[in-house]
C-alpha cells in the first residue's frame, strides 16, 4: 500500500483530498494531517467550476441539497461594479454553476463525508507539524515530535515563513492589504461582486446567514486608517464596529512546487489577490500536475505550473489596465502598472491572434485558453470595452 499525505485542511487541503481520494487508485492510502488548534480566516469564499467538480467527486456534494451544510449560495458568475459606467458580468458558462461557501463550515462537512465515503482509503492524523523533509526516497512529516513516512506529501500549510529565492514575488502589485468584515444578514445575489472603489476594489460574497466583504487597497497609496474609514462608508458600518480582520500580503508563486517527494499547494505554492476566485483554479492545476508527478509521467512540472501562474497574474492585469470610473491615484497607478505588464504578455498577444482568427472564420478552432474559455474571453473583452479579440 502506497501512502500520500495532505498537510493542512484549508480550502487547498480539502480540494487536494477530494481530488486524490476520487482519482487515484485503491493501492493508495490518503492521510489528512492537521492541527485542530490552527485557526482559519473565517470569511466567505467564492468558487469556480473546478472546485465544484472536486467536491462533487470527492464528497458526493449535491449543489442543491448540500447548500445548507456549507451556509452556501449559488454563484452564476462575477459582477464588476463601477469598473465601467454600467455593471459588467463575467458569467459562468457551458452550464456550470459554482457556490459561495462559509470557510468555517467546510472542514466538518468534508470530514464527515470522507469518513463515510472513503473509510478504507482515508485516514486522519492530528497534531502540530514542525517539518516536512525528503529522506531516503520518502517524505518524512514530523508531527508532535514523531516521524511519519509517506511516499509523497502535499504541503498545504499556508503562507511560507519566508519568501526565499524559491519564490517569484510580484513587485509593485496594485494591492497589498485587505480589510474584511462580515454582516450577519441573509444575502443571495447570485454573483460574486467586485466593486471598484477609490482605493482599489472590494469583493462581496452572499452567504445564507451573512455577507462577507473584503476591501483591497495599496498601503503605499492609501494609509490603513483612511482605508478603514472609506471601507466603513462603503458598507455602512461605523469604523469602531469593524471586525478588525486584516491582512497584509505579497503576490508570489513558487518556482519549484515539486521537490523530491514533497509538493507545495495552496498558499505554500502561490498567492494572488482574490480576483475571480483564481486561487481555487490554481490549486486544481497543482492537483492535476501532482497526479502526473506521482505517476512519474515525464513532464517539466515546475515549468508547467509557473506558466499557469503567469497566466493568472497577467489576467489580473488585463482586468485592471482599463481602469474604473474612479480617477484616483490608485487607479492611475493600477492602469499604468498593468499596461506596462501587458506590453510583454505573450498570453495577450497569442490570445488576440487566435480569437481574431476565430472571429474572422466565424467558428472556434481550438480551446487553448488564457485562464477563461474563448467565449468568456470574448464576452469580457467586449463588455470591458477592450476589443482586442474582435476581427474587423
Amino acid at each position: 500500500m502506497k501512502k500520500l499525505a495532505v498537510v493542512g485542511i484549508g480550502s487547498a487541503g480539502i480540494q487536494a483530498l477530494c481530488h486524490f481520494l476520487a482519482w487515484i487508485d485503491n493501492n493508495w492510502q490518503i492521510t489528512s494531517i492537521h492541527d485542530p488548534d490552527t485557526k482559519i480566516l473565517g470569511i466567505g469564499e467564492s468558487t469556480n467550476a473546478s472546485f465544484i467538480s472536486a467536491i462533487e467527486y470527492g464528497l458526493n456534494f449535491d449543489i442543491i441539497k448540500d447548500l445548507d451544510a456549507l451556509n452556501a449560495t449559488h454563484k452564476f458568475g462575477t459582477k464588476f461594479i463601477e469598473w465601467r459606467e454600467d455593471d459588467i458580468i463575467n458569467p459562468l458558462i457551458s452550464g456550470t454553476v459554482a457556490i459561495h461557501f462559509d470557510t468555517y463550515k467546510l472542514k466538518q462537512f468534508a470530514f464527515n463525508r470522507f469518513k463515510h465515503l472513503w473509510k478504507d482509503k482515508f485516514d486522519e492524523l492530528q497534531g502540530k507539524v514542525s517539518d516536512i523533509i525528503n529522506y531516503n526516497n520518502k517524505a518524512i512529516v514530523i508531527v508532535d515530535g514523531k516521524e511519519f513516512a509517506f511516499d509523497y506529501v502535499i504541503d498545504c500549510r499556508g503562507f511560507p515563513k519566508s519568501l526565499n529565492n524559491d519564490y517569484t514575488i510580484i513587485q509593485g502589485n496594485p494591492v497589498n492589504y485587505g480589510l474584511v468584515h462580515n454582516i450577519p444578514r441573509s444575502a443571495d445575489w447570485k454573483y460574486t461582486h467586485h466593486t471598484a472603489t477609490k482605493d482599489g476594489w472590494m469583493f462581496s460574497l452572499p452567504l445564507q446567514t451573512r455577507e462577507s466583504y473584503g476591501y483591497m487597497f495599496n498601503t503605499n497609496i492609501t494609509d490603513i486608517e483612511t482605508a478603514r474609514k472609506n471601507f466603513s462608508e462603503q458598507i455602512g458600518v461605523p469604523v469602531d464596529k469593524l471586525q478588525n480582520i486584516e491582512y497584509s500580503f505579497k503576490s508570489y508563486y513558487c518556482n519549484n512546487i515539486t521537490d523530491g517527494k514533497i509538493i507545495k499547494n495552496g498558499n505554500a505554492a502561490v498567492f494572488f489577490e482574490p480576483m475571480f476566485a483564481n486561487s481555487l483554479s490554481l490549486y486544481d492545476s497543482i492537483n492535476r500536475i501532482t497526479y502526473d508527478y506521482i505517476l512519474e509521467k515525464p513532464k517539466n512540472y515546475n515549468e508547467i505550473f509557473v506558466n499557469i501562474a503567469k497566466k493568472i497574474e497577467e489576467m489580473i492585469c488585463y482586468f485592471y489596465h482599463g481602469g474604473s470610473v474612479h480617477n484616483t491615484n490608485f487607479w492611475r497607478y493600477a492602469k499604468d502598472y498593468s499596461l506596462d505588464r501587458l506590453q510583454t504578455s505573450e498570453n495577450l498577444k497569442n490570445t488576440t491572434i487566435q480569437l481574431k482568427e476565430n472571429s474572422k472564420l466565424q467558428y472556434y478552432t481550438n480551446d487553448d485558453n488564457w485562464v477563461f474559455s474563448q467565449r468568456n474571453l470574448k464576452i469580457i473583452d467586449k463588455n470591458f470595452g477592450y476589443n482586442y479579440f474582435t476581427y474587423g
